[in-house]
């Protein structure tokens, strides 16, 4: 079966018939100037089904609530399906050095993950612009993407101050005693209007910066996970942010996951894209295969809706408590010797403005731009010639350069350049 939403062409075998073949069928319509018509619409929209990028999916939120994702077209990071699509998710905290500022302008877009720079800069907001206006003077071009938690206060953010001096009222409480993630970390009290504002002004004062293209709302899945007033005070948030969101930014999100509600698709309707983390940690005691498949299924409705997929891969893409080794040179070589099934998952769900991410961490501290490239990122690709076909927990799907089989259930791809 064909692995797509609903579409606007008929699926055979998951091969879409051609536009000539549905024009010459159409006989209730009379006219030359309606079939003319009505050949060029479908013809656009077979394009689009070909790489994923066409009719919409998912569930929805109250319209009316959260103004919809509306990013122009200067706003996307460039795309090419010449070779693999390639993003980066990084942190460091000081200061970039010219190489690692080179490396990281090579990109069409970068997350600079918490905790950036502050030890040079002084806090994340100083330390993420900084970086941002180094990678801008080497390639203007690189969109550029400041990271803020929706929940969870992490240090040395310049925006905490005021945070910490509401603290106790602003600090989520559970029980009467504040609640803190890993025994460490406060959290934010969506609950509040007060505190929703602030977290808007810090988002959009950011966003305010030439050097800022956008913003990464991490931690969206956790607004679920303390009761329904939490979430919904996250949801007037997010319809109040995109409300008051520049036209000419990003908004993305870590949404989509297969293991929330409706696979949290309906956060696509204020996002611009989302991150996809996790897609091979099932939750609930979940086959793997069957918590990939949906995964799988909501990736491909996430492009066919036109947005942006961040996708990332680490070791966990083979299951949670995947063995890898302790040394440096011998986790290089098994990232190396590993590229080829998380690869292949991504290819089977890419479409326009899919990106593609194989770590094991964001830390340049730790190597994360040592340990970024792969000979797979500099072959030829080419565009999909079809949607991906599902056989089982087998998928299929064919590039101009290159076939992709991957199978979920045993954990295996095979790649065959051409």
């Amino acid at each position: 079966m064909c692995v797509r939403a609903e579409s606007c062409w008929p699926c055979v075998g998951g091969v879409i018939e051609s536009p000539a073949r549905l024009v010459v069928s159409m006989k209730t319509f009379s006219g030359l100037v309606a079939a003319v018509l009505l050949c060029v619409a479908l013809a656009g929209a077979s394009a689009r089904a070909a790489d994923g990028s066409g009719s919409p999916g998912g569930g929805a939120t109250n319209p009316a609530a959260v103004p919809p994702a509306q990013a122009g077209a200067a706003t996307w990071p460039d795309f090419d399906w010449r070779t693999v699509p390639v993003w980066l998710r990084v942190r460091k905290s000081t200061a970039y050095t010219q190489d690692e500022l080179k490396q990281i302008a090579g990109f069409p877009l970068v997350v600079f993950e918490k905790a950036n720079g502050h030890r040079t800069s002084g806090d994340v907001e100083s330390g993420t612009l900084a970086a941002g206006r180094a990678v801008k003077q080497i390639n203007p071009r690189t969109k550029v993407i400041f990271y803020y938690n929706a929940v969870i206060r992490y240090g040395d953010y310049k925006a905490n101050a005021e945070f910490d001096r509401h603290a106790d009222a602003w600090a989520l409480r559970k029980g009467g005693a504040v609640f803190t993630f890993k025994d460490r970390y406060r959290l934010f009290d969506l609950t509040r209007p007060d505190v929703r504002a602030w977290w808007i002004a810090t988002a959009r004062g950011m966003a305010a910066h030439d050097q800022i293209d956008g913003l990464f709302i991490d931690a969206i899945c956790k607004t679920a996970t303390h009761g329904q007033a939490y979430s919904q005070g996250y949801r007037r948030m997010a319809a109040d942010l995109r409300a008051r969101w520049p036209a000419d930014k990003l908004l993305l999100g870590n949404a989509v996951r297969a293991g929330e509600n409706g696979c949290n698709l309906d956060h696509l309707d204020y996002l611009d894209g989302s991150y996809v983390e996790r897609w091979g940690v099932p939750v609930g005691g979940e086959s793997y295969e069957d918590y990939v498949a949906r995964g799988i299924e909501a990736m491909r409705k996430t492009v066919e809706r036109s947005k942006l997929l961040l996708f990332s891969a680490g070791p966990d893409a083979f299951g949670p408590r995947t063995s890898t080794p302790s040394a440096p040179q011998a986790m290089r070589a098994w990232m190396r010797g590993h590229i080829d099934y998380p690869l292949g998952v991504f290819l089977i769900v890419a479409g326009q403005r899919s990106y593609f991410e194989w770590t094991d961490g964001p830390d340049a501290l730790l190597g994360a731009l040592e340990n970024h490239d792969y000979p797979e990122y500099h072959k030829p690709l080419g565009r999909p010639l079809g949607p991906p076909v599902r056989d089982g927990f087998v998928y299929t799907r064919r590039f101009e350069h290159l076939d992709v089989r991957v199978d979920i259930r045993n954990k295996t791809a095979r790649l065959q350049w051409r």
